[in-house]
Parts: C-alpha cells; structure tokens; sequence
C-alpha cells in the first residue's frame, strides 16, 4: 500500500501503513519533517525528496508505519 493522505486540524500529512497491517502487532514507527524544498499544504510534495521515494518503491515490504509531517 502507498503512502495515504489524512488530515488533522486542518494539516494534512500523509502516512504508509505496512501491507498486512495487524492492529495486536506492534510495528515502528518513522517520523520524517521535511526541507524547506518540499514545503507545501498538499501533503504532496513531501513524497519526492528523502526516505519517502524509497518507501513508494518498496512498499510492499517496508516494515514500519511512516508518517510526512508538513512544519508550520
């Protein structure tokens, strides 16, 4: 599964949810704040610089929740 984009306060973030998501599983989780090069309010261009293009690419198999936060 791809990276999801949800919404919280009027911030949007996107977040990749591990394929075979079990809720009694404790899985990691990763954090990323972007650069000043991928600011934006679309939760979009966040995706196109760091660890998030390797996780879009290997999503089937990246094992951890990630969650793209936009800072103010």
């Amino acid at each position: 599964m791809a990276f999801q984009k949800r919404e919280i306060h009027g911030r949007v973030y996107q977040v990749h949810v591990p394929s075979g998501d079990d809720p009694s599983r404790r899985w990691p989780l990763i954090v990323f704040l972007n650069g000043i090069g991928e600011n934006g309010t679309d939760g979009v261009l966040q995706l196109r610089a760091g660890l998030p293009p390797y996780v879009l690419e290997h999503a089937a198999a990246f094992p951890a929740f990630f969650r793209i936060c936009s800072p103010a």
